[in-house]
């Protein structure tokens, strides 16, 4: 995933690291500080960067496979140039270890729709089984830029999703000025959801205007019963949080499948919007 670095430590907030679980970074001192004040008791391994001031990526990926990493942090490059780390070094890395990669938003040379297009395509994919997440706070970048991106990956077949809606100054206008798919509720929401009775008013109102856009709605957080059962009752189309697992690698995802535990939902988000009666 690619993100600022506001939401890379948000997102760090919300990795399952363990005291002793093995993160990676060829980050500076101050990048692995930050991370260390928010995932503080993991064993870090810092692989310093080559001689041209990119990323290791044969020793990142070799001391990922040796160490079993549960989480790769790439920063911004250092490198005097500016040059962007080429997106197959990155695939690499994800095809290679079984850790969760986050990368800084300005990292990566994956800029054009046609990048990701050109990828699709030659895995054959379903454009529609593609879903494109959009942090609400990049829509204050340059509105002109990525709504026209927004429009063309729409065009491409591909679903698109609000996410983290609600993490900042959340505005209706980004719902009415973009057409998303799917509208991800911010775990804020559900926050003080026991003794705060705004929480449940705030919630319902937003899928109730999202219903009426004709998005799919998903609320993340979700750690109780009790939120699960309101948000079911106000329609929220799909539920995410600690009630249901905590983020698990490819490998034990799958075992856990295979043992019964979860099971695959017959239909997935797609392109296609949601009529009355759907739900």
């Amino acid at each position: 995933c690619g993100c600022g670095s506001d939401e890379i430590m948000s997102m760090l907030n919300q990795t399952f690291i363990n005291p002793g679980d093995v993160v990676i970074s060829h980050a500076p001192s101050f990048s692995m500080y930050q991370i260390w004040s928010v995932i503080g008791g993991a064993d870090f391994i810092w692989v310093p960067d080559n001689d041209d001031l990119y990323p290791d990526v044969e020793n990142i990926i070799n001391t990922a496979k040796l160490k079993n990493a549960k989480l790769i942090y790439l920063c911004s490059p250092n490198n005097p140039t500016g040059s962007l780390l080429p997106r197959h070094d990155v695939i690499d890395i994800l095809e290679e270890t079984n850790a969760l990669v986050i990368l800084d938003e300005a990292y990566i040379e994956f800029k054009k729709e046609g990048d990701l297009t050109d990828i699709v395509n030659e895995y054959k994919l379903p454009h529609d089984l593609i879903h494109v997440e959009i942090t609400e706070s990049a829509l204050t970048d340059d509105e002109g830029v990525l709504h026209d991106a927004i429009d063309r990956l729409h065009k491409l077949g591909y679903a698109l999703w609000l996410d983290d809606f609600g993490s900042g100054y959340s505005s209706f206008n980004v719902l009415k000025d973009y057409d998303f798919d799917v509208l991800k509720l911010d775990m804020k929401f559900l926050s003080g959801f026991d003794s705060n009775q705004k929480s449940r008013t705030l919630i319902s109102s937003v899928i109730k205007v999202a219903n009426e856009l004709n998005m799919m709605t998903l609320s993340e957080g979700v750690e109780t019963q009790e939120e699960a059962e309101f948000l079911e009752s106000v329609s929220c189309g799909r539920l995410q949080g600690y009630l249901y697992g905590k983020p698990l690698s490819f490998d034990e995802l799958m075992n856990r499948i295979k043992a019964g535990d979860y099971k695959l939902a017959e239909e997935t988000f797609t392109t296609e919007k949601v009529t009355d009666g759907e739900k």
